[in-house]
């Protein structure tokens, strides 16, 4: 089987800039940083608009001890082997010495 390589934009594996006007939620942002350090998984859900993207952007820039892999989701993400594609090319840019 060939698999033929898309090209995914750099932007898609860096979080998106957190707003100026950022109202600081840092008992949310300790329960998160909790969760992911003493879980293998984390999911975090909640109702669309209510900061899910911004809370996991701030847990990536608060957290320099704990790598943290980001891949930007969209509809065409949803091709099984262009997801695996983009989310294993995240996990490299953490890890660059452990190939997939």
């Amino acid at each position: 089987m060939v698999m033929s390589f898309q090209w995914l934009p750099e932007t898609k594996y860096h979080p998106p800039a957190l707003p100026a006007d950022l109202l600081a939620r840092a008992a949310l942002l300790d329960a998160l940083c909790g969760a992911v350090s003493t879980h293998r998984v984390t999911m975090l859900s909640a109702a669309a608009g209510s900061g899910k993207t911004v809370m996991l952007a701030s847990l990536a820039r608060c957290e320099a001890q704990m790598p943290v892999a980001w891949f930007s989701l969209d509809a065409e993400d949803n091709d099984p082997v262009r997801f695996l594609r983009g989310a294993l090319t995240a996990i490299q840019q953490i890890a660059p010495e452990n190939p997939y």
